[in-house]
């Protein structure tokens, strides 16, 4: 399977250098915008299909926006450069209202993988404890930094006694628990090196959701945009 990835993920790269080089030498930009949508929906296709079956995937939700982001892209492409004149001279003429609801399709897909690391994270912690804050370790990335903390917690799970870090380090207080705190913690029973809260700090999904939200408002306000005053 790895081999049939590399295979691909190759010619689907060489397909990619010589459009933009096509595109780059005649100014028929169409091809190259068709080459990234092409890779689009065989990429979310490939890894939409290659785990389907496995609890630890993750980014299906993502991966089915990928693909129509991909089928827009390269539909839209294909008629801009090889299409009916009509057609494709109304794409000319509408080209930034085009480019801008692109950027639309970026910003969903960026909530959904929002969407798919919170819907992940619940899939693979299935188990519900009781966990108490015994230790805050620390972390310093450099000299004038501030240090940031990651809540280290103990549980018993059938009689033992077991400790939970997640590699996710951070100042904000409201996320942090006092040592000696009692939470309510969704517990990964295979590994136990992941976990997450009732309520979900995640910065991590927080970060693709707002930025996902700014794409899709920036990105429709500037299609109207171009829409009434620009064609």
């Amino acid at each position: 399977m790895k081999d049939k990835k590399t295979i691909v993920s190759a010619i689907l790269s060489v397909i990619a250098v010589v459009a933009f080089i096509y595109s780059y030498f005649t100014e028929e930009y169409w091809a190259f915008i068709a080459a990234v949508g092409l890779s689009f929906i065989v990429y979310s296709i490939m890894f939409l299909f290659a785990d389907r079956n496995k609890k630890e995937s993750k980014l299906r939700i993502t991966l089915a926006v990928m693909a129509v982001t991909g089928v827009y892209l390269m539909v839209t492409s294909l008629l801009w450069g090889i299409g009916p004149y009509d057609i494709s001279d109304w794409i000319n003429d509408h080209i930034w209202s085009l480019i801008f609801l692109a950027v639309v399709f970026i910003g969903i897909t960026l909530m959904a993988a929002s969407l798919d690391i919170v819907n992940s994270r619940k899939r693979m912690c299935d188990l519900e404890v009781v966990a108490e804050c015994v230790e805050l370790a620390e972390k310093i990335e450099g000299e004038d930094e501030r240090p940031t903390y990651s809540p280290i917690w103990e549980f018993n799970h059938d009689g033992e006694m077991k400790r939970i870090q997640r590699e996710f380090y951070t100042n904000v207080k409201k996320w942090l628990p006092v040592i000696g705190e009692k939470r309510t913690l969704h517990i990964n029973s295979v590994t136990f090196d992941d976990y997450y809260e009732d309520k979900p700090s995640d910065a991590f999904s927080k970060v693709f959701l707002f930025i996902g939200l700014g794409f899709t408002v920036i990105g429709l306000f500037a299609t109207v945009i171009a829409i009434l005053f620009i064609q």
